[in-house]
């Protein structure tokens, strides 16, 4: 509910606001009836999933508020994730009474694809024409795949400029821990479940395996890939074996691995803002496609070296 209230706060607007998740509505309306309770007939807002078939639901919403619609509705989003930025724009091209769209793209990484013989298909990317024709001809399902989704994902170019010897060292420490639990998971045909959001504290983390092992006792759950129950608790101990084995194997002081992952790091950091524009520019073009559209673009709004996500984009329709 921050941003609703601050769009009425700033510019006067009457806002409604959407939200697949109940709980943030419920926590919306209880901090808006603690600090804000003189907005209640100007701020309100609703349980729903917002996806390219929500256009019914969305109208039916916004009646209920009996405000005047007559100068027409913009759609807002400060966290367009995965596929939401695809149903939004859908929803917007569909409705005349849209006239604005101001949202900022992220999680690019969660949009959802069936694989089909090897090839991941992403449900809507490329979601332009131009691009799908394109994509189509150079068979690029086949090798941009979801990691090609996340390294669009992460942080751009300008923030790696920052980073001191001691950071860099830290990140491509990271980078080799998470690859050998990976290469670990797949070899003994387990499954790692995350108990919570962030699993390392990238902050205190002392280069050190033995803490990168504790963090993945506390910050995952075990399970064999064949079987739905829990790996027992005392069970870590024989994968925290393995896992130093392995470590030991793969990561000695005397291979060239730690300086290969430090060029790895250096090639995302290329290659991310080809991929993040890739996936940008076909959302533009979809809109221009459209042909009720009179203007599409990206804007920088965030500073890159401080946020990963910091391009909006804002589109207009013809006779606003």
């Amino acid at each position: 509910g921050y941003l609703s209230q601050y769009l009425h706060a700033k510019y006067g607007y009457f806002v409604l606001g959407i939200e697949a998740d109940e709980s943030k509505i419920r926590s919306a309306k209880t901090r808006q009836l603690k600090w804000f309770p003189e907005t209640l007939e100007h701020v309100q807002y609703v349980h729903h999933r917002v996806t390219s078939k929500s256009s019914i639901e969305i109208y039916k919403h916004l009646n209920n508020t009996q405000w005047d619609l007559s100068k027409g509705v913009s759609l807002i989003g400060l966290h367009t994730c995965g596929d939401l930025i695809s149903s939004i724009i859908e929803v917007f091209i569909l409705n005349s009474y849209l006239k604005n769209l101001v949202v900022m793209p992220c999680c690019y990484h969660k949009m959802q694809f069936i694989d089909v013989n090897g090839a991941e298909i992403f449900q809507n990317f490329p979601s332009s024409q131009k691009l799908l024709k394109e994509w189509k001809n150079a068979k690029c399902a086949r090798f941009l795949k979801r990691p090609f989704l996340r390294l669009a994902c992460q942080q751009r170019p300008d923030a790696w400029k920052s980073f001191d010897e001691h950071e860099l060292e830290a990140r491509a420490f990271r980078l080799l821990t998470r690859s050998i639990l990976e290469l670990y998971v797949k070899k003994e045909n387990l499954l790692l479940v995350k108990n919570k959001r962030k699993t390392a504290k990238a902050n205190t983390c002392d280069n050190s395996f033995e803490t990168f092992l504790t963090e993945i006792d506390s910050g995952y759950t075990i399970k064999h890939g064949s079987e739905l129950e829990d790996t027992p608790k005392d069970d870590f101990q024989k994968h925290a074996a393995l896992l130093t084995e392995l470590w030991k194997s793969k990561c000695d002081e005397s291979s060239n691995l730690k300086l290969l992952i430090g060029a790895l790091l250096v090639l995302q950091a290329c290659l991310q803002p080809v991929c993040e524009n890739l996936l940008l520019l076909d959302k533009v073009e979809r809109l221009k496609e459209s042909e009720v559209v009179q203007s599409a673009k990206f804007i920088k709004i965030a500073n890159e070296a401080l946020s990963a996500r910091c391009f909006c984009l804002i589109s207009s329709k013809h006779n606003l």
